[in-house]
């Protein structure tokens, strides 16, 4: 009886244990992900741009006109339904994003014209590496996320992507 008794006593000190833990925190562990997923369209694209840029010390910083958009990043204005890109002048370093709403069939004719200025940045920063701006220009991204074409060129390409995941719907 004595033997049964202290089984059963053991037995219901082990059901306490877990009790004894400490509190669960909703704060994030080692390697999960912080990251807030966008799920509404954004309301202006600059906005994005501006909190991308918000810690970007890179100076000639400019808006890139329906001009420049032409001439510098190889789109039409015909072939975008909207778009902001910021990009650096080039002397200061490589700063450069473009976030583009194509129109419809128009994506990949965009990305193309994307890697083309990349391309260009690539040949521009060859011999004039100011900044690791031919590294940065190199590494650059061209990707689709929802109905968008994006191209990050920056030095800090984790604050950029985790800002793009946060406002652009996937």
């Amino acid at each position: 009886m004595k033997k049964i008794l202290s089984v059963l006593l053991a037995a219901a000190m082990l059901l306490t244990l877990p009790a004894c833990g400490k509190d669960k925190t909703d704060a994030p562990q080692a390697g999960e992900s912080t990251i807030v997923y966008a799920r509404a369209e954004p309301e202006d694209l600059s906005d994005v741009i501006d909190l991308i840029y918000k810690d970007v010390k890179v100076k000639g910083l400019q808006d890139a006109t329906e001009e420049e958009l032409s001439d510098l990043f190889h789109i039409e204005p015909d072939m975008v339904q909207k778009y902001a890109i910021r990009y650096a002048s080039g002397r200061y370093g490589v700063a450069d994003v473009a976030i583009i709403e194509p129109v419809e069939g128009k994506s990949d004719a965009v990305v193309e014209a994307l890697e083309e200025r990349r391309d260009d940045r690539i040949g521009e920063f060859e011999n004039y590496d100011i900044h690791d701006s031919f590294r940065i220009a190199k590494e650059a991204e061209i990707y689709t996320r929802g109905k968008y074409v994006i191209m990050l060129m920056l030095a800090d390409m984790e604050t950029a992507r985790k800002t793009i995941l946060e406002q652009i719907p996937g």
